[in-house]
């Protein structure tokens, strides 16, 4: 269980002070990576406790020409304070440890050409260990003969004890100061700038950091530039460098390499994908647009180091012929060498089209994944299809059908299977605007994935198949007060269990009745009494809902509310779990 509140009291764009608090109880939950799409995971455990844990933050920010209601760059100042109890467990958020974190920002002009900036950063936490980082910058630019020229000085503290986990490497005190000189020339297509960087104090335990670099931009011509820069130091070599050739209109080429040199640790969260990426990429690719229909773009990356080494390449494809059709594709291959799944080569592709008429629109697409190497050999298919088509004025036909089909030659426990397939008729009478109605039926086949968790907490959920048919419909009593009914019926049966071919009935009866009344014109009160009866296990259950809407315009409204009861009106959701507050965001079109 996890509750939070957090308040925002802003003076101006810049100037505000924000606050916030939460807390959790429960072991809460952990964090699943997965590499293809959710058929497999790899799990890290979740800190909570059974106990409470609390998390705040306050956050003040200052901008001296609001303050003084003048214009111009006067300066900035922010500062930040953060506290997490050991087990505070929040969707991407995970404190295994008692952590607290503050800092420091100050941004002031001391001229129209000089600026300075000063940051303190204070992290402490039993896991990633205690880190202080202090840096101070100072820049100031000259006008010289024949152009301008730009001088960066700074000033950077470190001292960082390790902890269990994570930052083992990083141990002890250093202090290092850069300069930075850049020149432009006045009416000339380049620039340039070098810089330097030396330790000037460390504990035997941390490595110097000196480091020498030059980098620049120029356009050669009116189609081709270059811009980078390489360096060279203690932690290696070091490069950011991209050439681009402009070929015509629409048209271009680029290669680019990234080396990271001095990247030591991966921060507080160190569970995050991103913190995964590796030492060093380069990318080649090239765009292409031959029309206003029609473009195209190729890109090949190759991602060294790490602990995913990576190589792909990748085609895509954009082309409206007419106004009414579109059409878009896709295809990629490469290869993987992630640390926790092994190496595997991917295969995928994608093609969808579109088409419009007057009355009535079509979409499809279909993907295809296929994966190969150490303990997997799988291929996905996905595909969607959906249509409308307006009858008369009065009523419309809708459609859609959507599967998803994952199989495995090494482990069939990953198979899965998902249709969903729907047809239906809106009715809205152009002269009766009071009456609104939606007519629907739906059949619903599902084999969810062994590594996923079901809306119920079900892993390796069992098979349900199911035919829905519904009927809802709308009646406006008065201008301010709307009476609705709801019917569903389901014919469906579900398995005893993943791999069991034994079925159960699941056949059931829905109703609902609904009141909604507008107390003003922004402002909506929704009231329903429900009803469920599952006909196999004799078992009638009743609910009620309420909540309050807000709207926004004409096509958004927003609510909250409570449900009494612990059925869905989904009847696809054969769970009992859907009682407790919600908040439901409508969007009409």
């Amino acid at each position: 269980t996890i509750a939070g509140v957090d308040g925002l009291y802003r003076i101006a764009a810049g100037t505000y002070l924000r606050a916030e608090i939460a807390q959790s109880e429960g072991l809460g939950f952990g964090q699943s990576n997965s590499v293809d799409g959710g058929l497999s995971f790899t799990d890290i455990a979740n800190p909570g406790t059974n106990r409470l844990a609390r998390a705040w933050r306050t956050e003040l920010a200052l901008d001296v020409a609001e303050l003084t209601r003048r214009t111009g760059e006067l300066g900035k100042a922010s500062a930040f304070f953060e506290s997490a109890d050991k087990g505070f467990s929040a969707a991407g958020r995970l404190s295994t440890a008692q952590t607290e974190r503050w800092g420091l920002n100050l941004e002031l002009p001391l001229s129209d050409n000089t600026q300075m900036s000063a940051k303190y950063d204070e992290l402490m936490s039993g896991d990633v260990g205690s880190s202080r980082t202090g840096t101070f910058d100072i820049s100031h630019r000259y006008g010289v003969a024949g152009g301008t020229l730009t001088t960066k000085a700074g000033l950077r503290f470190e001292d960082r004890t390790a902890g269990l986990l994570y930052n083992s490497t990083q141990n002890g005190q250093r202090s290092d100061a850069a300069l930075e000189l850049a020149y432009a020339p006045r009416e000339t297509n380049w620039e340039i700038h070098t810089f330097g960087q030396g330790t000037l104090s460390r504990d035997d335990t941390r490595q110097r950091n000196n480091r020498l670099g030059i980098g620049g931009k120029i356009e050669i011509n009116e189609r081709l530039s270059l811009e980078g820069e390489v360096s060279g130091g203690d932690g290696g070599q070091g490069a950011d460098i991209q050439l681009n050739h402009r070929r015509g209109e629409g048209a271009e080429t680029y290669v680019g390499y990234a080396l990271f040199a001095d990247r030591t640790d991966t921060g507080l969260d160190p569970q995050s994908l991103f913190t995964r990426s590796n030492r060093g990429t380069l990318t080649l690719g090239a765009r292409q647009r031959f029309s206003d229909a029609l473009s195209i773009t190729g890109e090949n990356r190759i991602g060294i180091g790490g602990t995913a080494p990576s190589t792909s390449r990748r085609f895509g494809l954009n082309f409206d012929p007419t106004e009414r059709l579109s059409i878009t594709g896709s295809f990629e291959t490469g290869k993987i060498d992630d640390a926790t799944t092994g190496l595997f080569r991917r295969t995928a592709a994608s093609l969808a089209l579109g088409y419009k008429m007057e009355n009535a629109s079509f979409g499809s697409a279909i993907e295809f994944r296929d994966e190969k190497g150490t303990g997997r050999n799988q291929r996905v298919w996905l595909l969607r299809n959906n249509v409308t088509y307006g009858v008369n004025p009065d009523w419309r036909f809708l459609g859609q059908v959507n599967l998803a089909r994952a199989d495995n030659d090494t482990l069939s426990v990953l198979a899965a299977e998902f249709t969903d397939a729907m047809a239906g008729f809106a009715y809205r009478p152009v002269k009766h605007e009071r009456l609104n109605a939606l007519f629907r039926v739906q059949y619903f086949d599902d084999l969810g994935p062994v590594g996923q968790i079901t809306g119920s907490g079900q892993v390796q959920s069992p098979k349900q198949t199911s035919t829905i048919f519904s009927a809802d419909v709308n009646y406006d009593l008065t201008r301010h007060l709307t009476l609705g009914a709801k019917y569903g019926y389901r014919e469906g049966r579900v398995s005893l269990a993943r791999g069991s071919d034994q079925f159960v009935s699941s056949d059931a009866h829905l109703g609902i009745v609904r009141l909604t009344y507008d107390v003003a014109k922004e402002w909506e009160i929704l009231g329903e009494a429900r009803t469920l009866w599952v006909t196999q296990a004799r078992d009638q259950r009743l609910g009620a809902l309420g909540a309050i809407y807000r709207n926004f315009g004409n096509n958004v409204k927003i609510g909250i509310g409570y449900s009494w009861s612990d059925f869905s009106d989904d009847l696809t959701d054969q769970s009992y779990n859907s009682h407790g507050p919600f908040l439901n965001l409508i969007g009409k079109f």
